[in-house]
């Protein structure tokens, strides 16, 4: 019988080489492989990784997660739920969403539901969801 085995770890990360060419930082390429490590519903908080992680700074930290946004690798949404708190979503891909991603997206925050509409913080010039998806939905 022959078995086959890995040396690697369960879980790992891996980023598709366009991922590699198209970020021109390595913070971003960092930022982007700490983000897709973690399953969803991982409480994401950029201060915080930065406060446990030695040699990057607040602001290369967040100058990192814009070039995540701009290159379209990281969606953020912002919705306030029925009582009134906002909350931020953050969407991470290792290859660039789509428009066909962002509709699905925008599916996700229609009014009526657990969210009463949002607004798409990020993504390549600030859409708001209504102008992705069907009228009903818009910034409340």
């Amino acid at each position: 019988m022959i078995r086959l085995r890995t040396l690697r770890p369960a879980r790992f990360v891996q980023l598709p080489h366009d991922a590699l060419d198209r970020l021109p930082d390595f913070n971003a390429v960092g930022l982007l492989a700490h983000v897709l490590r973690h399953d969803d519903g991982w409480d994401f908080s950029l201060d915080r990784l930065v406060a446990s992680k030695a040699g990057i700074g607040r602001q290369a930290a967040y100058k990192a997660m814009r070039t995540l946004i701009a290159h379209g690798y990281v969606v953020k949404v912002k919705w306030q739920d029925s009582g009134g708190l906002w909350h931020t979503d953050v969407f991470r891909a290792a290859d660039p969403h789509t428009a066909d991603d962002l509709a699905e997206i925008a599916t996700m925050y229609a009014p009526g539901e657990s969210v009463r509409g949002g607004l798409l913080m990020s993504w390549r010039g600030n859409e708001s969801l209504s102008e992705l998806a069907s009228p009903q939905v818009a910034p409340t």
